[in-house]
């Protein structure tokens, strides 16, 4: 099995959101084009999961509202990139655009609060 595919079976933090303890499964939430989705599902501790979807041939700009993901678009956000281990620098508001590669995914925990 290659590094790359060693990195992706054994992300631990993918892992907790598949095994956490609500055991509730995600949902299509958007679809902003005919190549992109954004599907959420709730996790515990007021967490929810994010997935963006890019099936196109290009790189492409995938927006979530917190609207689509029945979050307060008054409130701000702490965002933990999961595939890359990061929390992006500061609490976000609204919304989040990320730029997915071609038939690719990115990989998000959103909190209310700081994520451990």
């Amino acid at each position: 099995m290659s590094a790359d595919t060693q990195n992706i079976l054994l992300n631990t933090e993918v892992i907790a959101v598949n095994q956490d303890s609500l055991g509730i499964a995600g949902h299509r939430v958007a679809s902003p084009t005919s190549s992109t989705q954004v599907w959420a599902g709730p996790l515990s501790q007021s967490s929810v999961a994010v997935v963006l979807f890019n099936v196109g041939p290009q790189p492409a700009n995938i927006t979530v509202h917190w609207t689509d993901l029945g979050i307060n678009p008054n409130l701000a956000v702490t965002v933990r990139d999961v595939w890359q281990h990061q929390t992006l620098p500061n609490h976000i508001k609204t919304s989040l655009t990320w730029l997915v590669p071609s038939h690719d995914v990115a990989m998000f925990v959103f909190n209310e609060g700081p994520i451990a």
